[in-house]
């Protein structure tokens, strides 16, 4: 018998800890814990939304339907014109 060989580890034996997890990303166990406790947070914030609501100084879109910069929008508002359509014949 072959010294080597009695040391070997049999293929079946398994380790602690599962390397690669069901997303596929192998890891050590440390960094393995990190990763699910990050998929934890993500999978709670996901499942308990938290919607808050702000409003601006300006509304983006003015009366025209013009959805543009403040700077370009106080421009458009100085530069008013009305628009007619040619009536269909």
């Amino acid at each position: 018998m072959d010294k080597t060989a009695s040391k070997a580890l049999p293929a079946t034996q398994s380790v602690g800890y599962q390397a690669t997890g069901s997303d596929g990303i192998t890891a050590s166990p440390k960094y393995r814990q990190v990763l699910n406790e990050q998929y934890a947070q993500v999978d709670a914030q996901l499942n308990n939304p938290q919607v808050t609501y702000t409003s601006v100084a300006y509304r983006a879109t003015g009366d025209d339907g013009i959805t543009t910069s403040p700077k370009n929008r106080q421009f458009l508002d100085e530069h008013k014109s009305t628009i007619q359509v040619a009536p269909l014949k």
